[in-house]
């Protein structure tokens, strides 16, 4: 696969696979091939793109690294928001779509899962619109189950105290609801609201208070608990024990529990 994108990009830019060629472009080229390779495929289908790639450069899937103690010596913060996704439906047509065109964009995503993979979501949410249960089901495939087995090989490797965050200040989607997107945890890790002015208003200030806190408390001493936070317990496999951020930040042992146990046995390649 990684070989076709690269011969698929060279062809677009118009040169061969001679490293000082390629030097010499300007990155618009690159961009400009990124954009054509990447637009061939859906957000949750099959899709290439530009990315690292198994190679004598990388050698080890990274989670099997660090299940082996690459990261034991590293203080480890990770986590995502709750509703990712969101961010990325940028298109209209999810929000009008009825209940048969969003399952079948769950089958396009999910495969051989995606009925299973339904059912339970639905038992665990009934009051859930297909379209919430979508993308309840693309934020964890694609970001919220990664971070557990990540987390859970950090452990395995060593990784002294990880510690795992859900993002869950909600904002209303287009359909009303309100949930908590990709990127929207950003702004308050790193201080720099003036450069979101969507994600301003009275929660900012004790939202950034709490998260940048976080990541100065993890710089300088290796564990980011501070005055403004609950005390906030490393992740184990056993307890999964996660913070959610909100204006009253929570410590909750196996958040969506349910949701979590039903890709025990999922691959996600």
């Amino acid at each position: 696969s990684a070989r076709a994108t690269t011969d698929d990009a060279l062809e677009s830019i118009g040169v061969a696979a001679d490293a000082d060629a390629l030097a010499k472009l300007d990155v618009d080229k690159f961009v400009a091939a990124e954009l054509s390779i990447t637009a061939s495929g859906g957000l949750f289908t099959a899709r290439r793109s530009f990315g690292p790639t198994l190679s004598p450069s990388l050698p080890r899937d990274p989670v099997d690294a660090v299940g082996s103690g690459s990261a034991a010596n590293v203080d480890v913060v990770l986590g995502c928001t709750t509703h990712e996704m969101v961010s990325f439906m940028g298109t209209p047509d999810l929000w009008t779509a009825d209940d048969a065109a969003v399952r079948e964009r769950i089958g396009l995503m999910l495969g051989s899962d995606a009925d299973r993979l339904l059912e339970s979501y639905r038992a665990a949410r009934p009051d859930d619109s297909f379209v919430s249960l979508f993308l309840l089901l693309a934020s964890d495939r694609f970001m919220r189950i990664p971070h557990i087995r990540y987390a859970e090989a950090l452990v395995a490797g060593g990784s002294p105290e990880p510690r795992m965050y859900l993002f869950d200040f909600r904002m209303p989607s287009a359909d009303g609801v309100p949930r908590a997107g990709h990127g929207t945890d950003m702004p308050y890790f790193f201080a720099n609201i003036d450069k979101s002015p969507a994600m301003d208003g009275p929660h900012a200030a004790p939202l950034t208070q709490m998260m940048s806190g976080a990541l100065v408390a993890l710089a300088r001493t290796g564990n980011p608990n501070h005055d403004s936070l609950p005390a906030w317990p490393a992740y184990s496999p056993t307890d999964r024990t996660t913070l959610l951020f909100d204006l009253e930040p929570s410590i909750e042992n196996d958040p969506m529990a349910a949701e979590r146990s039903a890709w025990d046995d999922v691959e996600l390649g």
